[in-house]
């Protein structure tokens, strides 16, 4: 899991995904706190099924990245940038 966090994390840093990516995974609009929007991706819960929520919080973290977990599991949960990179 750390794996595909790494290479979502590059991804979702460059802001261009893979075919492996919008296969697998929904690609979406994420909003950023500062009220810009930024494309996240969304993870279906059969990619995390068993894993604490904790687990995955400390995954994003490490790779940079924003974990976004709706009251429902069921859903999935959204990895976003946690900053928009100034160019």
């Amino acid at each position: 899991m750390d794996r595909e966090f790494a290479r979502l994390a590059g991804e979702i840093e460059r802001q261009q995904f893979g075919w492996r990516t919008t296969i697998y995974h929904f690609v979406i609009l994420a909003s950023m706190p500062d009220g810009a929007r930024l494309k996240g991706v969304a993870l279906h819960p059969r990619e995390f099924r068993g894993t604490p929520v904790s687990v995955l919080t400390r995954l994003a973290h490490k790779h940079l990245l924003a974990l976004d977990v709706p009251t429902d599991l069921r859903r999935g949960v959204i990895l976003r940038p946690t900053h928009r990179k100034i160019l």
